[in-house]
């Protein structure tokens, strides 16, 4: 065991004023999201968009697929700021994987659709079959004739929050 070189109390005091400093920077960032997000409306208003898309992976795709989720991730995570989340995952047997894709509202969805569409769209149909698309939020009608043919079920703020 390592032996510290001043006194446990010391020590003691030192982590709680470095959590105190964390836990008052996150405040202070929260806020802030929280304030730009009242301004543009939160997840109960419905002008953020998320959606989870669901698909069967083709036999053998299994490692292409995961190269081409990092491809993907990367170029939402650089390039498009109205993304606000873009999580895969994939079942334990590499079968079935699921995106949740989160957007501060339509035009940022629809953005983000473009790139996609031009970059990742005829890649990704080639190692999976969509299985279903659900829908959180309000998305304009713009938004909902780009994903038509995916057939989304649409699910309407019913209550609850967000922290």
């Amino acid at each position: 065991m390592m032996r510290l070189n001043y006194p446990r109390r010391a020590f003691f005091r030192a982590i709680c004023v470095g959590l105190t400093a964390c836990l008052a920077l996150g405040q202070a960032v929260y806020a802030e999201s929280g304030t730009e997000k009242a301004q543009k409306g939160d997840g109960m208003s419905g002008s953020d968009i998320s959606w989870v898309f669901s698909v069967t992976v083709k036999e053998g795709a299994q490692d292409k697929l995961k190269a081409l989720i990092d491809k993907m991730t990367d170029q939402a995570k650089s390039s498009e700021p109205g993304t606000l989340g873009y999580e895969w995952s994939i079942s334990d047997d590499g079968t079935h994987a699921q995106v949740h894709e989160h957007y501060l509202d339509s035009d940022a969805a629809l953005s983000h659709l473009s790139s996609f569409n031009a970059n990742f769209a005829g890649p990704l149909m080639e190692l999976v079959t969509p299985t279903g698309m659900v829908v959180f939020g309000d998305p304009d009608s713009a938004l909902k004739e780009a994903i038509e043919g995916a057939k989304p079920i649409y699910m309407k703020p019913a209550g609850g929050f967000v922290r």
